[in-house]
């Protein structure tokens, strides 16, 4: 089914191969942080459903985590995640939902 789906779009020949990954979407139902480890990025999950980018949630959980680091707020960091990148997620995930499951091909 991918490559019938990317067909419509590009030209694939028969020889051709083609990789994909899954994206690591974030459900909030799980620890980005236990005892002195803290997940950023990919490894919290905090890509973006719609787009697939990862960069900017990445910059600034890491930003997060230093600046909780910093202020020994480190039990706030779950917290500011949700606060700071939660509600974008939520969204994206909805939009993505509407979008991927209207496609007409």
């Amino acid at each position: 089914p991918f490559k019938k789906v990317i067909s419509t779009f590009l030209p694939i020949k028969n020889n051709m191969k083609i990789f994909a990954h899954p994206l690591p979407i974030h459900y909030g139902n799980y620890n980005i942080m236990k005892h002195n480890v803290f997940l950023v990025g990919d490894a919290a999950t905090l890509v973006d459903p719609l787009t697939g980018d990862g960069i900017r949630h990445a910059i600034l959980s890491g930003k997060i985590a230093a600046e909780c680091i910093l202020n020994s707020t480190e039990e706030s960091y779950p917290k500011r995640i949700k606060k700071e990148i939660g509600k974008d997620l939520i969204w994206s995930k909805r939009l993505s939902n509407f979008f991927y499951n209207h496609q007409t091909f």
